[in-house]
């Protein structure tokens, strides 16, 4: 495997960005797991590229997912209850 650039590095980075930013879907779901090998995949191969995407989308969807789904549950009942006051 040949050294690559940092500065490649980044530009691909920043290309991939750009491509997710202006993605239509809620995280860019979908479009950078399609991009993700595009732009990275050349210098890596395709087994360690695999587990990099699982353990990105792991760090980067689903903890999000299971924080949400322990927080807004209680930030629910917090927010929805009956209001005490008096007119």
């Amino acid at each position: 495997m040949e050294e690559v650039p940092n500065s490649e590095i980044v530009a691909q980075q920043l290309g991939m960005w750009i491509v997710m930013l202006l993605s239509p879907t809620p995280g860019a779901s979908g479009i950078a797991e399609i991009t993700f090998p595009k732009f990275i995949g050349p210098e890596v191969n395709i087994t360690t590229l695999g587990v990099v995407v699982l353990i990105w989308r792991l760090l980067t969807y689903f903890v999000y997912l299971i924080l949400g789904s322990i927080i807004f549950p209680n930030w629910i009942t917090k927010t929805s209850g009956t209001s005490s006051a008096k007119p």
